[in-house]
């Protein structure tokens, strides 16, 4: 069975001053062999550029690629980065290190069981607009079992440009201050057939960029047949629930004076009829 956990980092540096390096963990220990996803969004005065590679890293030697990069608008820039068959440990600590020290930074990590680990990406996708929606195509996928994750990273000068998600999506995390540090949405779908994949955020007008990358299933892997995800709180023992939405209730901030645990969410398997 597939399964994971979503671990948030936010920050608001003291002053402005925007921060150079960050990182966070995962509250348990990744299953040995699964792939681990980092959703970003930076904004950074001079432009945001998070290099290609050796940028983001964990401490237990795993090697993180970028899958996709958007163009930039108003200085800001999404990101995907991924890391596959990776090396199980408790705690796994994941580091972001974008170019300057003076970056805003809102991402987040999800580990997934049963990817590809190898030839995992299939298609990926960019786009920016000046305007109140952005829509990121991300081509036609070729294999029927795939997970799509896209995010949106908006620097608008507004404290709540009010995202908006395709329904059919589900929302692993959402900033909509987009003056303080940088907007961010990131959402995901588990693709059941081959065709045609994008998606649309709605938002205040301005300047908003994103991505979007499909990363293939092993359809040999248990539980691969019929496979869709459901998130939950990681403190819920009971059944199955709606997906949950995060908020900055939880959140922790570098440079300010008492952060906040992280919030962190499990992924769980529901085989569809």
């Amino acid at each position: 069975a597939r399964g994971g956990s979503y671990s948030i980092a936010t920050f608001r540096p003291a002053a402005g001053t925007g921060t150079d390096t960050s990182s966070s963990s995962f509250t348990g220990a990744p299953a040995s062999g699964s792939g681990i996803i980092v959703t970003i969004a930076c904004y950074r005065a001079s432009g945001c550029s998070i290099p290609a590679t050796g940028a983001v890293t964990d401490d237990q030697s795993n090697t993180y690629v970028q899958v996709a990069e958007s163009p930039l608008s108003n200085n800001a820039r999404a990101y995907i980065y991924a890391a596959y068959n990776v090396a199980s440990a408790s705690n796994l600590t994941i580091t972001v290190d974008p170019a300057g020290t003076d970056n805003f930074l809102e991402w987040g990590a999800v580990e997934v069981e049963g990817l590809l680990p190898t030839n995992t990406v299939d298609v990926t996708g960019s786009n920016s607009a000046n305007a109140a929606t952005l829509t990121v195509n991300g081509g036609t996928t070729t294999t029927a079992k795939e997970l799509a994750v896209a995010v949106n990273a908006a620097k608008i000068a507004s404290s709540n440009i009010a995202y908006t998600t395709d329904g059919s999506w589900t929302q692993l995390y959402t900033n909509n201050d987009a003056q303080a540090t940088v907007g961010m949405s990131a959402v995901t779908k588990v693709l059941n057939s081959t065709g045609a994949i994008s998606h649309q955020w709605g938002h205040s007008s301005g300047n908003t960029t994103g991505v979007l990358a499909t990363f293939k299933f092993d359809s040999t892997a248990t539980g691969a047949a019929g496979t869709s995800l459901i998130f939950r709180a990681s403190d819920d023992t009971g059944g199955l629930t709606d997906p949950v939405v995060l908020n900055h209730q939880g959140y922790f901030g570098v440079g300010t004076a008492a952060p906040q645990t992280p919030v962190h969410v499990r992924l769980d398997n529901k085989l569809t009829p």
